[in-house]
């Protein structure tokens, strides 16, 4: 398959859908290290349209003057290992302009055993690395919670913390052993609403 038609199977893809508004730079790589996709953040960080970069390694993202010594780690964790690697690289946008990332890459195996079938890739500025962590934590979760059609973000009428899930709470947590206050101050609420709470689940019972 060519890497453009391996673009546009991607970015069709619920893996495209993922992370092409995703905030930091995602790339995907075929098994001959060549790009097949890489996202907007890409684009705007780089200065390459996507259309340009498909289809060619991702060393043109590095400076002639790196030390392959780098390059050739990550290949063999990789590539070779079969295992995510992270590291701090120096890469260069079209314009020339030189700066270090923080990369996680991760080979993409959808049955285990076999060989990689592609490899992701993430990176950030150094300094960022637990913003994109925790972006990234935040944009898989809320993705995957609002990707099934029966749960749509504007039909979605979820209260945070309804009476019916705080009785529960402490009746569970009573149950686990812990004493009104220590529920109390578990929970945030005040002692009293506590013992009432167990109070009125006691004269049901």
């Amino acid at each position: 398959m060519l890497s453009t038609d391996h673009y546009d199977l991607i970015k069709n893809s619920l893996l495209g859908s993922l992370f092409e508004d995703f905030e930091f730079p995602v790339t995907i790589t075929n098994s001959a290290n060549r790009l097949i996709y890489v996202n907007r953040a890409f684009a705007k960080l780089y200065g390459y349209n996507q259309d340009q970069v498909i289809g060619l390694s991702p060393k043109i993202l590095i400076p002639k003057n790196f030390e392959l010594k780098y390059i050739i780690e990550l290949q063999r964790q990789v590539m070779g290992r079969k295992k995510p690697y992270t590291c701090e690289l120096v890469n260069i946008t079209q314009r020339g302009r030189e700066f270090p990332i923080f990369l996680l890459v991760t080979p993409l195996q959808p049955i285990t055993g076999n060989n990689a079938v592609a490899h992701l890739a993430i990176c950030c500025d150094p300094n960022k690395k637990a913003v994109l962590m925790n972006a990234l934590l935040g944009h898989v979760g809320n993705f995957a919670y609002t990707y099934d059609s029966k749960i749509k973000p504007k039909k979605a009428k979820l209260k945070s913390y309804q009476r019916g899930d705080r009785q529960a709470e402490i009746v569970k947590l009573a149950q686990l052993g812990y004493s009104t206050k220590e529920i109390a101050g578990i929970m945030g609420i005040s002692v009293s609403t506590v013992g009432f709470v167990k109070w009125k689940m006691a004269k049901k019972q």
